[in-house]
């Protein structure tokens, strides 16, 4: 997440950072550990202008500097924890009707979705290793378990032919060793997902209780669209960046802070 110094999430943006900033903001998301000459030249700024935007940022505690002066760059210093306790702070002060905070046992209730280390187990089922192999080699740390399976994934994709119908449907659109997982991932999801909310019989009441909540908003941890069914007139912002350079009304809108299956790079999963 992200360190917000003021009262709301867009003041952050609008009145804190311009729109250099915010490329430069991106730029360091992309590419970890750039100087500030190198920053320069992609934003085609001089290197004292990009200076300025780097310490601009620096000060509102959204980068640092790590390393040596010679050889070190910029990183960007938020946390998903600290993200989200910031984020439940001010909500908590501005929302005048409450925040529904869904986690992962709404997915399991109404979609029938895996705990995050069952799910894990699919996908090490899939490579053909067993999850006690990645496990074990992460000392039972989830998102050091994920990021071992979405390397092997990641191989095992281009090397079994089981795989070609995956990788021609979406092999031009991976960007990292973790997109084949984070796509595999997306598609297993949707496949929980019914087309419509009357297909969900056993559930039909509770369904329609939670349509009536007085609520001004959702903010969710879970990947899959099945909240968006439920309140398909919300506007839905994914991930922690989109936030923070939305127009948030806090009103009518559902966070997703972890990313959602409509974008599967967006995906918080491994340990990166």
């Amino acid at each position: 997440g992200v360190s917000i110094k003021n009262d709301t999430v867009n003041d952050t943006v609008n009145d804190t950072i311009n729109l250099k900033e915010r490329e430069v903001l991106n730029i360091i998301k992309l590419y970890p550990g750039l100087n500030s000459s190198k920053i320069a030249e992609l934003i085609n700024k001089s290197i004292p202008s990009a200076k300025r935007y780097l310490n601009s940022l620096v000060k509102l505690g959204l980068i640092e500097f790590r390393g040596a002066q010679k050889n070190g760059g910029y990183y960007l210093k938020y946390t998903t924890m600290n993200f989200e306790n910031k984020l439940i702070n001010i909500l908590s002060k501005k929302a005048t009707s409450p925040f529904l905070f869904l986690g992962s046992g709404f997915s399991r209730r109404y979609i029938g979705l895996e705990k995050w280390d069952e799910l894990l187990k699919v996908f090490a089922k899939q490579i053909g290793k067993p999850y006690g192999y990645y496990n074990s080699n992460a000392n039972g740390v989830l998102p050091l378990v994920a990021t071992l399976i979405a390397k092997d994934f990641q191989k095992k994709i281009w090397e079994d032919d089981v795989f070609s119908h995956f990788c021609q449907k979406y092999g031009d659109m991976f960007c990292s060793e973790e997109s084949a997982f984070k796509y595999a991932i997306s598609e297993y999801l949707q496949s929980k997902i019914k087309p419509y909310l009357s297909d969900y019989k056993t559930l039909t009441k509770e369904i329609e209780i939670l349509q009536k909540l007085n609520i001004d908003g959702i903010i969710t941890t879970n990947w899959d669209t099945f909240i968006d069914q439920v309140f398909p007139d919300y506007k839905i912002y994914i991930g922690q960046e989109e936030l923070l350079f939305s127009d948030s009304m806090l009103m009518g809108e559902i966070f997703k802070i972890h990313g959602s299956i409509t974008i599967p790079e967006s995906l918080v999963v491994t340990q990166k």
